[in-house]
């Protein structure tokens, strides 16, 4: 920094840093995280979900999409709606929101294609752990109860597949072009079982969901990130996204927030096609 930015920095710690400001140190804090991308858990809207599927992904014009932890469909549904060329094979465990992720099947004229599995690091089966009331949050994690809201105190065993059993067994010559992973902590199982895929097929772009969920399992975003050495890493925010380095801390905060892995080669384009970053 300069000796300008250096002095100025010192007289801004010497006012507030006092213990009486703590509380609206603490304030501001989560006010600039949250324009920085954390904690915008409103809605996809927010969440900067809708801006990346409305504006890069009609860019990018993906034909395969993935939506894995797919709950009710509601991200299914934005991308049927988004991409009237694709087809959206959603994962969703429990019974009871599959029911409804289905009726898309329907809506959307066979190309919204439910499959009724949990998705790991092998197939298997394994114990969920789920809320009735919150479905959206089940998890297979153990790990993940520590989260302060979470109340996954039923359970039930699922039958678990691979995405690269499913490419193998059902997906025949189609080509995977996006990868949305939500599976509440489970997020590097899904990774590591989808390993010939992200070689083979090479998909655009994978979004993943990061939370307190991964600090309880000890999974940084830096380390799902060793998952994709061929991405280049962007959060999304509201109305946007904006490029991270895996490495910075400040990248990895146990906090609310959706990323984006975008393959590498298609970054120029995007920007040379004025999408700023």
């Amino acid at each position: 920094m300069s000796w300008l930015s250096n002095f100025l920095t010192r007289k801004y710690v010497k006012r507030f840093s006092r213990v009486e400001l703590q509380k609206r140190n603490h304030k501001y804090i989560l006010r600039a995280l949250s324009a920085y991308g954390y904690n915008n858990s409103e809605n996809m809207k927010s969440g900067g979900e809708t801006f990346f599927v409305e504006r890069i992904l009609t860019h990018l014009n993906p034909r395969v999409a993935f939506d894995v932890g797919a709950n009710v469909g509601n991200y299914s549904r934005m991308l049927l709606k988004a991409l009237p060329d694709a087809e959206v094979h959603a994962f969703e465990p429990l019974q009871e929101p599959f029911a409804k992720l289905s009726e898309l099947s329907v809506e959307f004229d066979g190309r919204s294609i439910p499959i009724n599995l949990g998705v790991g690091n092998r197939v298997q089966d394994l114990e969920i752990h789920y809320n009735p009331e919150a479905s959206s949050h089940a998890s297979f994690s153990t790990e993940v109860a520590a989260v302060p809201y979470l109340a996954n105190e039923n359970t039930r065993t699922i039958p678990v597949t691979t995405l690269d059993s499913y490419c193998n067994d059902r997906l025949g010559k189609a080509k995977v072009d996006f990868i949305k992973i939500d599976t509440e902590g489970f997020e590097a199982e899904v990774l590591q079982g989808a390993k010939q895929l992200l070689e083979n097929h090479r998909p655009m772009a994978v979004q993943i969901e990061f939370n307190w969920h991964h600090m309880f399992r000890s999974h940084s975003l830096y380390y799902l990130a060793s998952f994709l050495p061929e991405y280049e890493v962007f959060q999304l925010i509201p109305g946007g996204m904006s490029r991270r380095d895996a490495k910075d801390p400040l990248s990895n905060l146990f906090m609310f927030s959706n990323f984006v892995f975008l393959r590498k080669d298609l970054v120029q384009p995007l920007e040379q096609a004025g999408f700023r970053f």
